[in-house]
């Protein structure tokens, strides 16, 4: 069967599945075995720095923590793919 041949016969509610289906993103799957080593470092030297009275260290700690725990959980890869897939 050819491409040109492949949904001969097959119904508007079946083409739209298949357009559907071919348009929804395929989600990362996590890595088997996440290091977080980068992670808790993070966190001993957020919660050591404010221990010591430095509580405004540093304003973007979430975003840089968000990045490091997705990238531990999913891949390096995983920003390329939400990139393609967020507005």
């Amino acid at each position: 069967m050819t491409d040109k041949n492949k949904f001969d016969g097959m119904s508007t509610d079946e083409l739209e599945a298949e357009l559907k289906k071919r348009k929804t993103p395929v989600a990362p799957k996590p890595v088997d075995n996440p290091n977080c080593s980068v992670v808790v470092e993070m966190c001993k030297k957020r919660i050591s720095r404010i221990a010591n009275g430095d509580a405004h260290c540093d304003d973007d700690f979430d975003q840089y923590l968000y990045e490091e725990v997705m990238t531990a959980v999913y891949g390096i890869s995983v920003f390329d793919w939400n990139n393609k897939h967020t507005p």
